[in-house]
């Protein structure tokens, strides 16, 4: 079973609050979110890192998984769900991946997440490649801005 999981830029303080409290206002339209991305696509925990070396290849730097390049806890239980700051290289790295290779990218993740669950690789769907598309874009909108990404999940 994968883990709900998205990535949003804006006020870290207040992600962090709003992600460990229940509202009525779901937290992607509160007016401290300035981007988000819905990664919920059945995942594991090892299936973004994954995604991160793969991405880290591409950009041609140095491998690092996202689950290293959490660096503050703002909100969650850490057993349940958790909310984390995203490191600015990690960050950097994502935004620069360009719209054009975002399908050889995904095609390549879904390779290495197949292979480390040893399952038959999948072709990128519509879902998938849509959610990467708005993990990079939120990811240059962080950069732009200078503000902070939060990744958070829950089970």
């Amino acid at each position: 079973m994968g883990m709900l999981m998205w990535f949003y830029v804006g006020d870290k303080q207040k992600i962090g609050e709003g992600f460990s409290t229940t509202n009525a206002i779901p937290l992607w339209k509160q007016p401290f979110v300035v981007a988000m991305a819905d990664f919920s696509l059945q995942l594991s925990a090892i299936d973004l890192d994954l995604l991160s070396e793969e991405a880290c290849r591409l950009a041609a730097v140095q491998p690092v998984t996202l689950t290293e390049s959490l660096t503050e806890n703002v909100g969650g239980n850490a057993q349940t769900q958790s909310a984390d700051v995203v490191s600015p290289q990690w960050v950097a790295t994502i935004a620069s991946i360009a719209d054009h290779q975002v399908e050889e990218l995904a095609k390549r993740w879904l390779a290495l997440v197949a292979e480390e669950h040893r399952e038959q690789p999948e072709e990128p769907t519509e879902d998938t490649l849509h959610a990467m598309r708005e993990l990079i874009h939120a990811c240059q909108i962080a950069r732009e801005k200078s503000l902070p990404l939060v990744h958070t999940w829950s089970l």
